[in-house]
């Protein structure tokens, strides 16, 4: 019988080799994101995300919409009366 896959490239072989490290990597990753802090805005609504940033007048939060669906919110720092950290990370 004739092989008929090709030969992989050394730089392929190298990848599927760290293949493992980084599959827990990615474990990792998602599982940092699950504690959340939580904004209590001006009118009510609650938030619950991480900070991916702080501007001068703005918070930039990753909230989670659903179990798979992730989205970028801007809150002004304005509309923010109260923000409870998560507990463990701060």
């Amino acid at each position: 019988m004739i092989n008929s896959r090709p030969e992989m490239s050394p730089e392929h072989k190298s990848f599927m080799k760290q293949k493992p490290a980084f599959g827990a990597l990615c474990l990792l990753a998602v599982a940092l994101p699950c504690a959340a802090d939580t904004f209590l805005l001006k009118d009510g609504i609650t938030l619950n995300g991480a900070v991916v940033s702080e501007a001068g007048d703005f918070y930039l939060v990753e909230v989670q919409v659903t179990k798979s669906i992730k989205d970028e919110r801007k809150i002004a720092k304005a509309d923010v009366v109260k923000i409870t950290a998560a507990k463990g990370i701060k």
